[in-house]
């Protein structure tokens, strides 16, 4: 994400154009993709519980409830 951000300001710089827009975009997107893994982020567990989300370990096999 560091790396996106000094490319970005980099690309802008020698185009003269605003970069905050083209910030946003990628910060927004990295936002969402980690509340959406539930996995390393308190926030995302605490969606994950309110939403109803089952988490299944790796052991555990997924299976059709009827």
């Amino acid at each position: 994400m560091i790396i996106m951000i000094v490319i970005i300001l980099d690309i802008c710089g020698s185009l003269t154009i605003n970069p905050v827009p083209l910030v946003i975009f990628p910060v927004l997107a990295a936002n969402i993709g980690s509340a959406s893994t539930v996995q390393d982020n308190p926030i995302a567990v605490l969606i994950a519980i309110r939403g109803g989300v089952k988490e299944f370990s790796s052991s555990e096999k997924m299976t059709d409830e009827r």
